[in-house]
């Protein structure tokens, strides 16, 4: 039997090789800006939500889960990518709010009952995530902090900017959810069932020059359950809720010749 040292390093190599075998697009934050300007701000997004989701209780989680998963399918969920089960969605129901992490795409059941945690395996994807995290005002250069004036100031304008580049990005995909982790972070679901792969990774790409989590294109990557966390404090709100493409899916033009999308321009920019 191998040790169980080589068999860790092992999993490691497979991973590093995995992240390796693409090839990325660098970051180009000037871009991302420009691109930002042009887009809603989170506040304005939250107003465009075609599902308003009420404050009076304390999660949408099932019904949203409903609305983007349909049948009875198998899904993933836990809280942590290493404590994890894999269920039907009955078997899930009442139970995803107090989750933290799914993938977010139906899966198929175990493979094998002698693993420590069953194996994911996914059917197909079903969503694109696209994660957008600000850095931790720690590391802000001098400057930045004195145009932004103190912490708070400056995540929500980094907000603003996830806010306007994941409604760039639907342009090119329908972006069905956006949630919002923590102070840093707002991640994007984009519905693409059926559509190629190839596509698919060019939009990534794309994404991944506007600042994007790279490590979010596998496709068993785990995804923020939308609207959980509230009874462990750490809520995961639902910002924009339009489940419309999964109910219908429409034709979707490529990267190359999407419409640009006219909102409303962002009055005050000026956080400093």
């Amino acid at each position: 039997m191998e040790p169980r040292s080589h068999s860790r390093r092992r999993q490691q190599n497979r991973r590093r090789v995995s992240d390796d075998r693409y090839s990325w697009p660098e970051p180009n934050f000037g871009v991302a800006e420009i691109l930002a300007r042009n887009g809603p701000s989170f506040a304005q997004l939250r107003r465009m939500s075609p599902v308003k989701l009420q404050h009076d209780r304390s999660s949408w989680t099932e019904e949203i889960i409903d609305l983007l998963f349909h049948g009875n399918p198998m899904l993933c969920a836990g809280l942590g990518p290493g404590r994890f089960t894999i269920q039907s969605r009955e078997q899930w129901r009442g139970q995803l709010a107090a989750q933290k992490l799914m993938v977010p795409s139906p899966v198929l059941e175990p493979c094998s009952r002698r693993t420590r945690g069953p194996l994911v395996r996914v059917r197909g994807r079903r969503f694109l995530l696209l994660e957008l995290t600000a850095p931790p005002w720690e590391n802000v250069s001098a400057e930045d902090r004195r145009h932004f004036g103190n912490e708070v100031r400056y995540y929500c304008a980094r907000r603003d900017v996830h806010a306007a580049l994941l409604w760039h990005l639907g342009r090119f995909r329908p972006l069905v959810a956006v949630v919002q982790h923590d102070s840093r972070s707002t991640r994007g679901w984009f519905y693409c069932e059926g559509a190629p792969e190839r596509s698919l990774f060019k939009l990534m790409c794309h994404g991944v020059t506007l600042g994007a989590n790279r490590r979010a294109w596998e496709i068993s990557h785990f995804a923020v359950i939308p609207d959980s966390g509230r009874t462990r404090g750490e809520f995961q709100e639902t910002v924009y809720l339009n489940p419309a493409p999964v109910q219908s899916t429409g034709d979707v033009r490529p990267i190359s010749c999407a419409p640009r999308v006219v909102v409303p321009t962002r009055h005050n920019r000026n956080y400093a």
